[in-house]
């Protein structure tokens, strides 16, 4: 018997793979991502027709969570690469294809947004056989279904073409037979206030139990929550559930194994199914900057000091990742980072290190954070990736330089303000110059004076969401944090 296959749907920012997963879990998840971006991995199952399954892996598509990508990629029997039509190949799309075809890993393609006018498929195909993605049709054997993730066009025919391409999988693999080893991958671990340490798991073989030991360790899991949020007591091979009973992080991408009694190291074959399987996510991965920290700081000025606090390994990570890829180019340090909320210890390391305290969907209660301005510590918290790097890098450059480069793209005025039932403000706006942008900064002078700076979240133009509005259109615009602007305010769109 064949047993549930796991597909990583996978492509570049913003071409609908959440909104994808969305049509078919009818959970709206797209709706309350930060910034409309998955920020980290995603995975449950699906049901389809005659009772038949899939789990779905749903990985992030900004270019600085490349790990989970790569994580995602490994731990999947097939890869849905979604294309949106009116973008085509992009940066994510091609780094997509790299891991797809370094790793030989079955793929389909999703041809995403064909509901939108003028849609040319035709030229994504072009450019999909040009790096390597050889479609049926142009010469390879690579399906291909062009689909509304957003209508729901033709997903049924997808979801029939992922079970007919694992049906006619002959690997070894794709069957499901009873295994005397009880194995999971980790794609996440993270810290939750009330149950600790937890793993959100895909189970590789076997089953996992609650009450099953983690092996070499007196660790026991202590319940299973599987992708509705409902307990059970039992988890078998391809379920994506969360573990509990944990009392430290693992490693992301790290295969775990479990027995229903206590088994330590002892030499033997345990040994050696204990140790990581991919030495490249070594918790050594929490001083990659060690060596960098022995150099000397630049003549311009000092190093941004930063410590890091996020809400689970797979976050921490591709944060550090991203920072590590930019390092040459700017004087940034990591202090330390670590999982959970900022306590009153950062605050203390950040007063005597020098340091920024940067937290990433983690909070801070009341208390630390007035301990923290009374002793004049920044704490920059953010829920979007792409807000964060940008502050850093802008903070980082203010430091070694003195000053922070900017550049105005945009400017547009007031006509309309809107307040949405969930108690946010829309500026609707006609662009004067040049363009706004989803994601830039947003700041906002009246009669003659600067009254607000914050971010662009949401650029909507008649109902629909769009990444940029040019010059001599109107939009309305979503602030971040949120604010109420007056007609007759100039919103300036300003590029750090």
């Amino acid at each position: 018997m064949k047993r549930t296959p796991v597909v990583a749907i996978m492509g570049h920012v913003d071409h609908g793979k959440t909104t994808l997963l969305d049509y078919l879990m009818n959970s709206r998840i797209a709706e309350k991502e930060s910034g409309g971006i998955t920020q980290s991995v995603r995975s449950f199952m699906y049901t389809a027709k005659e009772d038949r399954s899939i789990t779905f892996i749903d990985t992030p598509g900004h270019e600085a969570f490349f790990k989970i990508r790569e994580r995602g990629s490994k731990v999947a029997d097939i890869v849905v690469l979604v294309v949106a039509v009116d973008d085509g190949v992009k940066p994510q799309t091609k780094e997509v294809i790299n891991l797809i075809l370094s790793q030989n890993i079955p793929t389909i393609v999703a041809i995403n947004k064909i509901d939108l006018p003028n849609a040319n498929s035709d030229k994504v195909k072009r450019e999909l056989v040009a790096n390597g993605i050889l479609l049926e049709g142009f010469g390879g054997n690579v399906p291909f279904c062009e689909i509304s993730a957003k209508n729901g066009t033709n997903i049924e025919n997808l979801i029939d073409t992922i079970l007919l391409y694992w049906d006619m999988s002959e690997d070894e693999t794709t069957h499901e037979e009873k295994s005397d080893v009880n194995s999971a991958i980790v794609l996440e671990s993270f810290l939750n206030k009330k149950e600790g340490h937890q793993y959100l798991v895909i189970v590789k073989s076997g089953e996992i139990k609650t009450g099953d030991y983690l092996i070499n360790t007196t660790l026991k899991v202590r319940s299973i929550i599987d992708d509705r949020g409902k307990r059970i007591t039992r988890a078998t091979v391809s379920m994506p559930v969360i573990l509990s009973g944990m009392n430290e992080s693992k490693s992301c991408g790290e295969t775990i194994y479990f027995s229903n009694t206590i088994v330590k190291n002892t030499g033997n074959k345990d040994e050696n199914i204990v140790k990581k399987d991919d030495k490249s996510f070594s918790n050594d991965r929490f001083n990659i900057f060690d060596a960098l920290n022995t150099e000397k700081e630049k003549k311009a000025g000092r190093n941004l000091l930063v410590i890091l606090k996020t809400d689970s390994n797979g976050s921490n990570e591709a944060i550090i990742e991203y920072i590590k890829s930019v390092k040459q180019d700017l004087p940034i340090d990591i202090f330390y980072s670590r999982n959970g909320d900022i306590n009153e210890s950062d605050v203390t390391s950040a007063e005597a290190s020098g340091a920024i305290i940067v937290g990433f969907n983690v909070s801070i209660e009341d208390r630390i954070d007035k301990y923290a301005k009374s002793k004049k510590i920044v704490v920059m918290i953010y829920k979007v990736i792409y807000e964060l790097i940008d502050d850093l890098i802008s903070a980082a450059q203010a430091m070694s330089t003195g000053e922070i480069q900017e550049t105005k793209i945009g400017s547009s005025k007031v006509l309309q303000v809107f307040t949405l039932s969930n108690g946010m403000f829309v500026a609707g706006c006609r662009v004067m110059e040049g363009k706004l942008q989803k994601g830039l900064i947003a700041r906002i002078t009246r009669r003659g004076s600067v009254c607000y700076e914050g971010r662009i979240i949401s650029i909507k133009h008649l109902k629909e969401e769009i990444k940029e509005s040019l010059k001599g259109s109107e939009c309305g615009l979503t602030l971040s944090p949120n604010y109420e602007s007056q007609t007759g305010d100039t919103i300036d769109c300003i590029k750090k």
